[in-house]
C-alpha cells in the first residue's frame, strides 16, 4: 500500500519539527509513504527545517517538499488539488503539521482503509491531543535550530471526531482522480494572507449529500493543540 500525507506550512516551523520528527522516529513497516509539504521559500525557517530532514533516509518514506508562490500557499485547497491531480498513492491523507504519527499508526491506518472497500473518505474517530497550554509549552521547546523532537504520551488525552475535517481527511485516490479537491474557482483563487480553511466542508459536500466520511479506529495519532504561539510571526515577506 502507498499513502501520501500532505500538509501546508507557513510560519509553523516549530510544529512541523514535531510532525517530521514523528515520521523519522516511527517509520511504517508495511506501507510506502510520501510526506508532502507545501511551503514558500520566503519562509526561511521552514526551508531550513526541510533541508535538515532531507539528510535522513527513512525506511519506506519519501520526502517531497513543494515550493510554491506565497499567494498559492495561502489557499490550502490549491496545493491539495495539485496533489489530487498528481498523486500515485492509493490513499491521500490531507494533514496538518500539528499532527504526529506514533508507532504503527500508518500501517494500522492502511489496514483499516482497506477494510472499507466502499468508503470514499475516512477519518480516525479518536486521536490523542494536548491542551492548548501544553501545546504551547511544546512549541516553545521547539524554538531554535532544527532537530529531532520527542513527545511524552502522557501529555495527550483523547479527542473524538464525528466527521472528516481539517487534518483528518483521508481520501481514496480513485475518488480524487474523479473530483479533485475543491477545483472550483472559488477555492482555487490565490490570496495575499492565509485564509481560514472552510474548503473541507465544501469537499465533503462535493462527495455527496451529508457526506461525513467513514470513521475508523487508528491508535497513536497525536495532535498538538495550540494558540497563536504556534505561528512564528517574525517571518515576513
Amino acid at each position: 500500500m502507498h499513502l501520501e500525507i500532505v500538509s501546508h506550512c507557513w510560519k509553523y516551523t516549530r510544529l512541523a519539527m514535531y510532525h517530521l520528527s514523528s515520521v523519522y522516529l516511527n517509520p511504517p513497516r508495511k506501507t510506502k509513504v510520501k510526506i508532502t509539504i507545501y511551503y514558500a521559500k520566503e519562509d526561511q525557517p521552514t526551508l531550513k527545517l526541510l533541508e535538515y530532514f532531507s539528510q535522513f533516509k527513512v525506511p519506506n518514506v519519501t520526502w517531497n517538499w513543494q515550493d510554491i508562490p506565497v499567494p498559492m500557499l495561502m489557499r490550502r485547497a490549491i496545493g491539495r488539488n495539485m496533489t489530487a491531480q498528481s498523486t500515485t498513492a492509493d490513499w491521500v491523507w490531507y494533514n496538518d503539521v500539528d499532527t504526529l504519527i506514533g508507532p504503527g499508526s500508518v500501517d494500522t491506518l492502511m489496514e483499516e482503509a482497506e477494510s472499507q472497500p466502499e468508503a470514499k473518505l475516512i477519518y480516525p474517530r479518536r486521536i490523542q491531543a494536548t491542551s492548548d497550554a501544553t501545546g504551547d509549552r511544546l512549541i516553545e521547546k521547539a524554538t531554535g535550530d532544527p532537530r529531532v523532537l520527542t513527545i511524552k504520551h502522557q501529555d495527550f488525552t483523547p479527542l473524538s471526531y464525528n466527521r472528516a475535517i481539517g487534518g483528518v481527511q483521508i481520501v481514496r485516490t480513485s475518488v480524487l482522480k474523479q473530483v479533485g479537491y475543491c477545483p472550483q474557482p472559488k477555492w482555487q483563487r490565490t490570496e495575499s494572507t492565509w485564509k481560514r480553511t472552510f474548503e473541507d466542508v465544501a469537499f465533503r459536500e462535493h462527495l455527496g449529500p451529508n457526506e461525513k466520511g467513514q470513521p475508523i479506529n487508528c491508535p497513536r495519532i497525536f495532535r498538538i493543540l495550540h494558540t497563536k504561539k504556534g505561528r512564528d510571526e517574525k517571518v515576513s515577506l
